[in-house]
This record gives structure tokens, sequence and C-alpha cells, in this order.
């Protein structure tokens, strides 16, 4: 029982630095251009990061998941057209294959911002 109930303690700490930028990124969206996410990862992990480890991963996850999760939705509005075309335009076999190379890059942008917001966190404190 003791593993599980550490399993859950990391989930429910990570949980909040995630959603914090899942959900701030989401709504942003709306309003400013795509480039909003790494602002927000930026400063959720400036304010919230335990780690630089965490600080990557739980950004490159919120700000990936959240680019597959709109690709998708835009694939399945238009029926793969517009995916298809824009995956054809760069030379991919598919639109799956965009989405794929979408989530990878949607990743490093949101890692990385969220990285340097721990980082440059850390240039405060000393």
């Amino acid at each position: 029982m003791n593993f599980l109930d550490n399993i859950f303690a990391k989930i429910e700490e990570k949980g909040a630095l995630f959603s914090l930028i899942f959900l701030g990124s989401l709504i942003f969206h709306f309003f400013f251009p795509w480039w909003i996410c790494a602002l927000v990862a930026f400063l959720a992990a400036f304010w919230q990061a335990k780690s630089g480890k965490q600080a990557f991963a739980v950004g490159g996850a919120a700000i990936g998941l959240l680019w597959s999760f709109a690709a998708s939705f835009w694939h399945f509005a238009s029926g793969g057209i517009l995916s298809d075309k824009v995956a054809a335009m760069l030379q991919l076999p598919n639109g799956g294959a965009l989405n794929a190379v979408l989530l990878v890059i949607a990743g490093l942008v949101g890692g990385n911002a969220a990285l340097s917001g721990y980082l440059v966190r850390g240039l405060f404190r000393k």
C-alpha cells in the first residue's frame, strides 16, 4: 500500500503544475499567438516547479498534450483534409504523422520553457 500512496502523492504533487500549465495555455491560446504556451510554462515552472527534471517533464507533457488535442480536433473536424494537405506540404505520409511531429515539437517547446523558468528562479535564490 505504501508504493501506491507514493505514486498518488507524486501525481498529486505534479498535477498542480500540469493543470496550471495546461489550463493556462488553453485559456490564453484563445487570445494570444501560439507561443503564449511557452510563457505560461515558464511562469508556472518559475513559481511551482520542484526540480529541473519535473519542470521539463511536466511542461513538455502539458503543452504536448494540449497541442495534440488541438491538432486531433482540427484533423477530425475537417475530415482529415486539412492535416493531410499540411502533411503533404511537409512531405509527411499523412495527418497522423503530422500530429506525431507536432507532439514532439510542442513537448520540446513546453519542456524547455518550463526548464528555463525553473533555472531562472534559481538565479534569484542565490
